[in-house]
């Protein structure tokens, strides 16, 4: 999928990159419906556990002499 959010079957945004989620979250404020928050929150849910893992990896890379 290419670009900031695409069209599903019931018209509502898929979250899937950070600007993605400021779409669906204006959308959300003209039609207050809570599916876009819930799109919202997952999005953010495997933002969070990526940074972890990203984290983790770079951790590993470091030497273990650096403090």
């Amino acid at each position: 999928m290419s670009g900031c959010w695409a069209w599903s079957s019931s018209n509502w945004a898929d979250v899937s990159t950070a600007g993605g989620s400021i779409v669906v979250y204006e959308q959300w404020r003209e039609l207050r419906d809570p599916a876009l928050l819930k799109q919202i929150e997952d999005y953010n849910a495997t933002d969070c556990r990526s940074i972890v893992l990203l984290r983790d990896w770079l951790l590993s890379l470091r030497p273990k002499a650096t403090p």
